[in-house]
């Protein structure tokens, strides 16, 4: 098994640094710790479109928990994995009464050129996904490609569609507090790292 060094570990935060195959994205610092989770960087801004046609902004959603990650349809491996991960924290997220009003999740195309608002809609069905919590996202190829590059999930020539099984956690002032594998992604932890992200940005309002 390979062995990261301790700038790595820092690097990636704490769920990810336990997954050794994962992509570093070398641009990213963690800063000093507020409560248990560090501050890794400010994540991407945008301005992307729903599956219902308006527009959302990165701004739009400012003071409240998010979850992205990026997804594209005819995916048939890590996609679905991530994909039904989210619908059981979804579920578990409307119970706690945080879904929506407090917490988002936010899927983003990864494959815009195939994948239509018409197609996103019908995948995001599939997983049961909130359209007022769940967002599916799409943007053009090159902000696509933009958003990509931020996050640290570099294209590979001739398997542009090829990418990370990452879901980024989010807090209401925009900044990156956790990175998750799809396969290291346990569920009370992340509902966790919500719940509290939440609670802080609920008192800040």
């Amino acid at each position: 098994m390979a062995v990261l060094s301790l700038a790595g570990l820092l690097l990636l935060g704490p769920a990810l640094a336990r997954d050794a195959s994962a992509p570093v994205a070398t641009e990213w610092r963690v800063h000093p710790v507020e409560g248990r989770l560090p501050i890794i960087r400010t994540a991407p801004a945008y301005v992307l479109t729903a599956t219902d046609g308006r527009t959302v902004s990165s701004a739009d959603l400012a003071g409240k928990v998010r979850l992205e990650t990026f997804v594209y349809t005819r995916c048939q491996d890590a996609c679905p994995l991530v994909s039904a991960k989210l619908a059981r924290l979804q579920r578990r997220l409307a119970a706690r009464g945080l879904l929506g009003d407090r917490v988002l999740l936010a899927s983003i195309a990864l494959d815009p050129a195939h994948d239509s608002p018409a197609a996103l809609a019908r995948y995001a069905a599939g997983f049961g996904a909130d359209p007022r919590a769940w967002l599916y996202l799409r943007g053009t190829p090159a902000e696509t490609r933009r958003l990509r590059a931020a996050y640290g999930d570099l294209a590979r020539p001739g398997q542009e569609l090829a990418h990370a099984d990452l879901i980024f956690l989010i807090d209401g002032l925009n900044r990156v507090r956790e990175i998750y594998s799809q396969r290291l992604f346990d569920l009370e932890q992340v509902l966790g790292d919500v719940v509290g992200l939440a609670a802080v940005a609920g008192r800040a309002r």
